[in-house]
């Protein structure tokens, strides 16, 4: 097989029907991270049952304080790849693609190498205020500096722009697995806390070396590796605007890690470790949906951004509209499913000390179908070169939530945790829908001014070429006699 058939081969991977493809691949990635989210459930089970609460919370306060960090300094590159790089990618301008993933992959390493610092630094700072357990902070520290190998978003870019959603989807059981299968080690042969972290260690580092090598694999069957690495200005942008779309995207990433991790933290800090794992176990459950449906986002941005860039925002509006409202309803059928069944899952799966909070799985699912409903809209900013839009509809949901918490956990404990996320969630949807169909909007009537002008600039018509002849009305027509020709 020739490079030039490789390369034709990866830009016909996009060839079939819009919604052929959005199935195809959010089936993929569903089934991905369904089975991942399960595992992990899974261990989070064998997890409550041979640690102490305090033990398990910590364990899960540290990956929630280490991810926290990976998402701040994130530049969230694989926006950049899939916005910036649909248009060499469909016409087959590989230096152009090239440069493109050098930068994203500077801007990996910077950020990563960022976090890796802060987290290690500010750790024994935050050691106590987070409500970690005494005597584990090496290990800690260990594991915030394991942040630094976090250079993935580039290489989950690439394949998202080749389609290739059955990597990821591959991908996507790496860590759960290897957390699995050290977990039940560690049962077995009754280690400490130290071990799990270990385990942790292991399971993170894996799956951040195998995204890469993936991506590397897929670039070598294209014959795109040649001449990636060897050129220069790895840290200049190829567009005008990147760094500003490159700073803005990683404040949105920073804003969706701390709605992910914060209350996680907050829960560890207002109510004790103990609090943070019935949280994290909920939150968990309830990704079960969230996790599957977030995949749908991931699939339908390539394809926004290339209906975007043929100009056919029309079509977008529909597919994120009827998309949405699909996700919502869906949510709250299991929701309302949950409610009425009133089941105590947590008692179901660990014990007595951790089903003190029923309604907060109910509460946190919830929020995730507020958050499904918003999924379709947030790749229309990033689409039109606009996320600082997606950002402040973020913002504003995490501002509110922020806000509710302590007002709400006098009342509810934990469970404000849940009612704060519903009504912060329901802000960012409603703030993103309106930026979205704006932007859609205004994307609208760019493309049919453009259609207008090169209409009236591509073939000038001279008088003798109007349909009326000289002395008659121009229509800019061909009539049917001058169409005939003259007798």
């Amino acid at each position: 097989m020739t490079e030039r058939t490789t390369r034709a081969d990866i830009r016909m991977a996009r060839s079939g029907s819009l919604s052929g493809r959005i199935a195809r691949n959010t089936g993929m990635l569903f089934g991905g991270k369904l089975t991942g989210a399960l595992l992990g459930l899974l261990v989070l089970i064998i997890l409550g049952n041979v640690l102490e609460p305090a033990q398990f919370g910590g364990l899960l306060l540290l990956h929630a304080y280490a991810a926290s960090f990976a998402g701040l300094a994130s530049f969230n590159s694989w926006q950049m790849v899939v916005n910036y790089g649909v248009g060499p990618f469909g016409r087959q301008d590989w230096p152009a693609l090239q440069k493109l993933m050098r930068f994203a992959m500077s801007l990996d390493c910077l950020g990563a190498s960022l976090a890796a610092v802060l987290a290690v630094i500010l750790m024994p700072v935050a050691y106590t205020a987070i409500g970690m357990p005494e005597g584990y902070l090496l290990p800690a520290m260990a594991y915030c500096a394991l942040i630094f190998f976090r250079q993935t978003s580039a290489s989950t870019g690439f394949l998202r722009l080749s389609d290739r959603f059955d990597l990821l989807s591959a991908h996507a059981l790496v860590m759960p697995a290897t957390r699995l299968i050290g977990v039940t080690i560690c049962a077995a042969l009754g280690t400490g806390l130290v071990g799990y972290i270990i385990v942790w260690f292991a399971a993170s580092f894996l799956s951040y070396v195998a995204l890469p090598l993936l991506a590397v694999w897929q670039m070598s069957r294209g014959g795109l590796l040649a001449g990636l690495f060897s050129g220069r200005g790895w840290m200049k942008p190829g567009e005008p605007g990147m760094w500003r779309f490159a700073l803005l995207s990683n404040l949105d990433s920073t804003v969706k890690t701390a709605a992910e991790h914060l209350p996680t933290l907050l829960a560890g800090a207002l109510f004790g470790p103990g609090a943070a794992a019935i949280y994290r176990v909920s939150r968990q459950i309830a990704d079960l949906f969230a996790r599957g449906v977030s995949q749908f986002d991931k699939v339908v941005h390539p394809e926004i951004a290339q209906l975007l860039n043929d100009g056919d925002p029309q079509r977008v509006m529909r597919l994120v509209l009827r998309s949405s409202l699909v996700l919502l309803c869906l949510g709250l059928s299991i929701v309302a499913l949950l409610a009425l069944s009133q089941a105590n899952i947590l008692a179901s799966l660990l014990d007595e000390d951790y089903g003190g909070s029923p309604w907060l799985i109910v509460l946190l699912l919830g929020s995730a179908s507020l958050m499904a409903a918003a999924m379709p809209f947030h790749p229309i900013l990033y689409a039109s070169k606009r996320p600082g839009l997606a950002l402040t509809a973020r913002l504003c949901g995490i501002a509110l939530f922020l806000a509710l918490v302590p007002m709400l956990s006098g009342a509810f404990g934990i469970e404000a945790l849940g009612w704060a996320s519903i009504g912060g969630e329901f802000v960012a949807l409603a703030i993103v829908v309106i930026l979205a169909l704006g932007s859609l909007q205004r994307a609208g009537q760019a493309h049919l001014s453009a259609s207008r002008t090169s209409v009236t600039t591509a073939s000038p018509l001279m008088p003798e070429d109007r349909s009326g002849g000289p002395g008659q009305p121009s229509s800019g027509k061909l009539s049917p006699e001058n169409d005939r020709g003259s007798p």
